[in-house]
């Protein structure tokens, strides 16, 4: 999966931050590792855990063997961030502060570990920020395939298609196959005019050309969201 990096927020030292992975922290580090290792995690990146108070000692121990893990492979050195969960406005607010720092920063999400209502506030939180991020969940226990949920759909979410965008991508959905001439007849508008909008649409992940032809054809990403 590729990223574009449009400009990067700084850590404490003034180094470039290239990505910060997210996770909420339980019992268990492994699907965290995992998601380190799966998205090449360097130095540049920088690794926030969030966990509930008080800090049980199994998720201390989760936390020590992730950090030392870390440390091993060299990974970015996780800090982290102790919420209170009973609370979820307070909770919220301290997510917020530590992560609207970060600007035009690639954000990945694990939310298939530790508590559930971390995953939540997290995930508000970012919404709230209006952040582009990619979420991650690796089922509990190893049952089941891992999901990722492109950053695109959570882009989407914040920044809708304009109308004669979704007009044009209408016209996809319900035709697959279906080319920017015949678009543009339809909608009595010129065929650069066309062009241009699926050229957008393609580069919002909703729109793709049916192998090497002119062809076009709605993504999954697109049908779930607006068929």
């Amino acid at each position: 999966m590729g990223f574009k990096y449009l400009s990067c927020g700084l850590l404490s030292g003034g180094s470039l931050v290239k990505r910060v992975f997210v996770f909420p922290l339980g019992f268990h580090e492994d699907p965290l590792l995992r998601l380190l290792t799966d998205f090449r995690a360097g130095l540049n990146d920088e690794v926030i855990v969030f966990t509930c108070e008080p800090m049980h000692g199994g998720v201390r121990r989760a936390f020590e063997s992730l950090r030392a893990f870390c440390i091993k492979q060299g990974f970015p050195e996780p800090e982290s961030e102790v919420l209170e969960c009973s609370d979820f406005y307070e909770s919220f607010k301290h997510v917020r502060r530590v992560l609207e720092k970060f600007r035009d920063v690639e954000v990945v999400v694990e939310v298939g570990a530790g508590l559930r209502i971390l995953g939540q506030i997290i995930t508000a939180t970012l919404l709230f920020l209006g952040k582009e991020f990619t979420l991650h969940y690796e089922p509990e226990g190893g049952v089941g395939e891992p999901v990722t949920v492109p950053k695109e759909f959570f882009s989407l979410i914040i920044k809708e298609p304009t109308d004669f965008e979704k007009k044009v991508l209408s016209e996809v959905i319900k035709d697959p196959g279906v080319t920017v001439k015949e678009v543009s007849s339809r909608l009595n508008r010129n065929e650069k005019t066309i062009r241009n909008t699926v050229s957008k649409l393609r580069g919002r992940g909703l729109i793709e050309k049916k192998a090497r032809s002119e062809r076009l054809e709605a993504t999954k990403l697109a049908k779930a969201l607006y068929e």
